[in-house]
């Protein structure tokens, strides 16, 4: 699964920057990782074959989102705020999805006895992240958000 995300983001970071689009290449991604995740969590005892093909899968798309975030806010935000933005909220994404999720997913598994529903609500918490994403609109031409004093990299 780790070496499909890395393919993986140098995949969506080739496309984007020569389609010149962020916005989808950072919500898609992460709405087809929240349907992986459900499928996966309720395939049940399949084939060990399924199963690893479905988590590589996921795997592929797990980190897609992470560098267009980061190029996002630099081309919505001046530098020195694209900084602070980006730091806080790596910071953030730890706290979330290094302790909070694996304690709901630890929380739920030990309340219903299945991994189905925290991986449902970790899917969830994906198509969220998505949408979210799409309802960012970055300027539509770089040249726009030189000329207002930010730092971007980025187009629409």
């Amino acid at each position: 699964p780790y070496l499909a995300s890395a393919i993986g983001i140098a995949a969506v970071g080739l496309s984007s920057d020569r389609m010149h689009e962020r916005r989808l290449h950072g919500a898609i991604p992460l709405m087809v990782l929240a349907v992986l995740l459900y499928v996966s969590a309720h395939l049940g005892s399949q084939s060990f074959w399924v199963l690893m093909l479905f988590f590589t899968l996921s795997g592929f798309f797990l980190f897609m989102t992470l560098p267009l975030i980061t190029v996002m806010y630099t081309a919505i935000l001046p530098r020195t705020q694209a900084i602070a933005a980006i730091a806080f909220s790596g910071g953030i994404a730890n706290l979330f999805g290094g302790f909070f999720g694996p304690m709901l997913v630890g929380w739920m598994k030990a309340r219903t006895g299945d991994f189905s529903l925290a991986f449902s609500v970790l899917a969830l918490f994906g198509l969220i992240g998505g949408a979210l994403i799409l309802a960012v609109r970055l300027p539509a031409r770089t040249d726009e958000v030189a000329a207002g004093g930010a730092h971007a990299v980025a187009g629409e």
